[in-house]
């Protein structure tokens, strides 16, 4: 075991937003140590145009614990929009890329 503290060893946060749900994982990057969760973020299903999400008025404790406890080297976030066009992950390139600017899955947020 490693006389470092915790916040002393760096570690990855990995972010994966789902529409009523976000999953996410630490890393530390010197042991590839893992260690995540799925934490729920809407109860019920929401129709078309209403929105199931709860407001939170600051961070969620997990969030709060990573940020405070460990050094985060790097946020990596996860977002999927690819419908059934694309269904497993890719390398982005210029064709993709611009593909994705105008898709319908971004609900009129494009890709920057």
């Amino acid at each position: 075991m490693s006389s470092l503290p915790r916040y002393d060893k760096p570690v990855l946060l990995v972010l994966n937003p789902g529409s009523s749900s976000i999953k996410w994982s630490r890393h530390n990057v010197s042991a590839l140590e893992y260690a995540g969760a799925t934490v729920p973020v809407a109860i019920g299903q929401a129709g078309v145009g209403q929105s199931a999400a709860q407001t939170y008025p600051g961070a969620p404790p997990w969030l709060t614990d990573v940020l405070t406890n460990h050094a985060v080297r790097a946020v990596i976030i996860r977002v999927v929009h690819g419908g059934s066009e694309y269904h497993k992950p890719i390398p982005i390139n210029d064709d993709n890329f611009r593909q994705r600017q105008t898709s319908r899955y971004h609900h009129g947020l494009y890709a920057q």
